[in-house]
């Protein structure tokens, strides 16, 4: 890249966001917790659609999300005719995996997302966790959770 000088000195990197409804910078160096309901419904997290502080579970939870509409091949967790109806059943957090949708789906990847979208945060994985659990590790293998320790 060009540093508008005509030099090559390398530009700061940039994020791109796409359809998450708000993004927020939060605190120095991006750590903190933001307040107040934000999001799209259908990601949100059950703590801040109560009216708690936005942390970082929060983002597995919707990570969580993401992951359960990538491997069912669009459905989402939580739905509803309003957003309203989504936010009443993001409150009760029953995450189901419809065969019809999940057949082709391994137990290991099922338990992950379980772990993400856990309506109790304090039970809810960390990102830690989540980049340490036995699906991500071997790479989505269908029998990561099958090896014996």
């Amino acid at each position: 890249m060009q540093d508008g000088r005509g030099g090559g000195a390398e530009a700061a990197p940039r994020a791109r966001l796409a359809d998450f409804g708000s993004a927020a910078w939060v605190g120095a160096g991006g750590l903190g917790r933001a307040e107040g309901l934000v999001g799209t419904p259908h990601y949100v997290a059950p703590e801040v659609v109560a009216g708690s502080e936005y942390g970082a579970k929060a983002d597995v939870w919707s990570a969580g999300v993401v992951m359960y509409a990538l491997l069912s091949g669009g459905a989402l967790p939580f739905v509803g005719e309003s957003a309203a109806e989504v936010l009443a059943a993001v409150m009760r957090g029953s995450v189901r995996f419809p065969p019809r949708l999940f057949g082709g789906v391994s137990p290991a990847a099922k338990d992950l997302m379980r772990r993400m979208i856990c309506r109790d945060e304090w039970r809810r994985f960390t990102a830690e966790q989540v980049l340490a659990h036995p699906w991500i590790v071997t790479g989505g293998g269908a029998r990561a959770m099958e090896r014996p320790t």
